[in-house]
């Protein structure tokens, strides 16, 4: 299916849906369009949430642990 056939059915699609169900149909495909730059902005307020020490103990313990099987875990 072509991107014009596909537009042209969810066109036809959305005459059978209700008010609410068009309503959450356009919230999930909000969902799905990514804005780089606001998704970016959005994590910017979390920087430097986190102290040094707290990230160089996060550092290390990735440094040791990850990568490992633990055979016996599952």
């Amino acid at each position: 299916m072509q991107t014009k056939e596909i537009s042209k059915s969810i066109v036809k699609s959305l005459g059978k849906l209700s008010y609410y169900q068009q309503r959450k149909l356009l919230e999930f495909i909000n969902s799905l369009v990514i804005d780089k730059k606001k998704s970016g902005e959005e994590l910017l307020k979390y920087a430097g949430a986190i102290n040094k020490s707290d990230l160089h103990l996060m550092e290390i313990s990735i440094n040791e642990n990850c990568g490992k099987i633990d055979y016996d875990e599952w």
